[in-house]
């Protein structure tokens, strides 16, 4: 008794009392000195989601240089996003898979701008969802809000000691 079994196929993040986030190897657990951290099981259904100049990702009035700065993961491979000086709408967008319960998160490192906006809608019409803003400056969520038939709609911010932050919807 006592015995518990454990596996995850990937590398596993978890946050400490300091507020840094760290990496854990496949099947190794994820203790801090917070405790154990225990979570249901998620699929990460983005293609190429620390690569944002891959052409998995739709880009309107941005410019993405890989690998510009050290990810929360302490690897060099954060991407920089910058904008252009358009008045378009500013994006790096990827379509995701038909699900009827899903959550996107991105961990972000302000840069040069305030507001970051995550959206999730129907791969079918683009309306029906919700949505965030987030102010990086702040660190605080601004608003959120479901969209066309879309319910349930939360958002949360999480703020590292190292700069980055994790926003989810």
């Amino acid at each position: 008794t006592g015995n518990v079994l454990f596996s995850r196929n990937s590398i596993g993040y978890a946050e400490d009392r300091d507020g840094n986030l760290k990496p854990f190897a496949v099947n190794v657990p994820r203790i801090t000195n917070k405790g154990l951290l225990v979570e249901e099981g998620r699929t990460n259904s983005f293609l190429y989601s620390e690569q944002f100049d891959n052409a998995a990702w739709n880009k309107q009035a941005v410019n993405v240089t890989p690998n510009q700065a050290v990810a929360p993961d302490g690897n060099t491979t954060a991407d920089l996003i910058l904008t252009d000086n358009s008045s378009n709408y500013h994006y790096v967008q990827q379509v995701g898979t038909t699900a009827t319960t899903v959550s996107n998160s991105v961990y972000v490192k302000p840069y040069n701008a305030r507001y970051v906006v995550l959206e999730i809608v129907d791969n079918a019409t683009y309306v029906n969802g919700g949505f965030a803003v987030y102010d990086v400056h702040l660190g605080r969520v601004t608003t959120f809000g479901n969209v066309g038939t879309g319910t349930g709609t939360f958002a949360n911010i999480q703020v590292f000691n190292n700069g980055w932050m994790r926003l989810s919807i």
